[in-house]
């Protein structure tokens, strides 16, 4: 239902006059902001090939949480790719009323964007792993002599 409340609201949108540059940019904007981040980068490749080989250079198969999401993006970085899979994934998402208009969005530009950002979201997450496992270490370790002196008291 939530995917329907958002047609609404954009076909209101148009209703009210908003122009149709307006409202693409909404669109896309509506489109980010109820998508996270491995659905749109995946949305987006679908649309832009040209980003294939940027994505598989700078992302791994883990950058993908989700299920669903690391097996489509599997074969969308598969080298060769899946031609029929990629044609039957294109189909699926077709004329999806809440994506913005494939002809009027820079697909390209938002590819290379949402790869940088799940490059970076991947770099943040292994440095904040990095400071838990430090951290881990240091308290073991004052664990481990705290318990040596307790003997002694």
């Amino acid at each position: 239902m939530e995917n329907l409340g958002a047609v609404h609201a954009l076909r209101d949108a148009k209703r009210r006059g908003v122009t149709a540059e307006e409202f693409e940019h909404l669109r896309a904007a509506r489109w980010r902001l109820k998508n996270g981040l491995e659905h749109r980068i995946l949305v987006v490749l679908l649309h832009a090939p040209d980003v294939f080989e940027l994505a598989r250079r700078q992302l791994v198969q883990s950058d993908f949480l989700t299920p669903a999401y690391a097996a489509l993006a599997a074969v969308l970085l598969a080298v060769p790719p899946d031609a029929e899979a990629l044609k039957r994934a294109r189909a699926a998402i077709a004329g999806r009323p809440y994506l913005p208009d494939p002809e009027a969005f820079d697909w390209e530009r938002e590819a290379r964007e949402l790869v940088a950002r799940l490059v970076e979201r991947r770099e943040r997450w292994r440095l904040a792993s990095e400071v838990r496992m430090e951290r881990a270490r240091e308290r073991n370790a004052r664990l481990s002599s705290m318990s040596r002196w307790s003997r002694f008291t």
